[in-house]
């Protein structure tokens, strides 16, 4: 919902596009959901907060399993000091964290082997706590397809190839909807905008609202294995948008508006080809008038 002239609510309607009708939600007509990043920052990063979970795919199957793999954000830690120390090129520390947050991803939707060896092959060396980790990360991953992919996605095949990715997928749905749904129970949200991993919410809604819908919604679809959990990340847009305007501001104008000159009229050429007109006005010639005429009369009798 977001607000339009600041009077009349904006209903948006938010659908699956999947065969199914299931997994992520998109905005079924014009929304902020289908600005750049940059934009929806700049209309409304001053108004709202974002609230989304750091690692959202491993983290749902870890609470999912019951597993005793690390949250997401001591392995992210241990992942990349690993990963600096044993790499023999010293690449950049923006590449490596970009590594560091893609390899669960990798590991649940390809298996152990082949993420590792897709880390191998980029440079970093994969020590035995790694595979050991890989490992058990894919047996909870094989733990929470079994169970629940036939009840989230009952039209898809138990065999189909991205059955991970999508038991996840639908997952992340259900709980950032519960989440939303106990915050609207608790408070009145101005406006929120739904995103694919999470939503924006107006920044009237307090932090501890959230993180108290954050715990009923973890307490109904993992009952056994969230005590003191917290998977979601609220953030500021502030500084978003300050780095946005900073953006927008070393544009230079002329680039967002070109002047438009003004066109001048080109000389003629004249070739042989392309000979000089012989009458440049709209009058008809005198030697031509007569047969004018006469066309003009057959006409008007037809």
């Amino acid at each position: 919902m977001a607000s339009q002239k600041g009077t009349k609510p904006l209903i948006v309607e938010y659908v699956s596009t999947a065969v199914d009708g299931e997994g992520r939600l998109y905005a079924r007509h014009s929304s902020a959901q289908q600005l750049p990043r940059l934009a929806r920052t700049i209309f409304y990063g001053n108004t709202h907060k974002e609230i989304d979970i750091s690692g959202a795919h491993y983290e749902l199957i870890r609470l999912g399993a019951k597993s005793n793999l690390m949250p997401i954000g001591p392995l992210r830690e241990a992942l990349s000091r690993s990963f600096t120390e044993d790499h023999p090129d010293y690449p950049l520390i923006d590449d490596i964290q970009k590594d560091v947050k893609i390899f669960p991803i990798l590991v649940i939707n390809t298996g152990s082997l082949a993420a590792c060896s897709t880390m191998t092959s980029k440079g970093y060396t994969i020590k035995s706590w790694i595979k050991l980790w890989a490992e058990e990360l894919v047996l909870a991953r094989n733990c929470v397809t079994e169970v629940l992919f036939p009840l989230l996605r009952p039209d898809l095949p138990t065999t189909y190839q991205n059955r991970h990715f999508h038991s996840a997928e639908t997952l992340e749905t259900i709980f950032m909807r519960k989440v939303l749904q106990e915050v609207q129970q608790r408070c009145f949200a101005v406006s929120t905008i739904w995103l694919h991993d999470g939503f924006w919410i107006c920044s009237s809604v307090r932090d501890d609202i959230i993180r108290e819908a954050e715990q009923t919604a973890l307490n109904s679809l993992f009952p056994a294995s969230c005590q003191g959990e917290r998977i979601l990340r609220i953030k500021s847009l502030s500084e978003e948008v300050e780095s946005a305007k900073d953006i927008l501001a070393a544009v230079k104008p002329s680039i967002l508006f070109p002047h438009c000159g003004q066109s001048k009229r080109r000389a003629p050429k004249f070739t042989r080809e392309f000979p000089k007109a012989k009458f440049s006005s709209r009058q008809v010639a005198k030697r031509k008038a007569t047969t004018y005429f006469a066309r003009i009369a057959k006409r008007l009798r037809a």
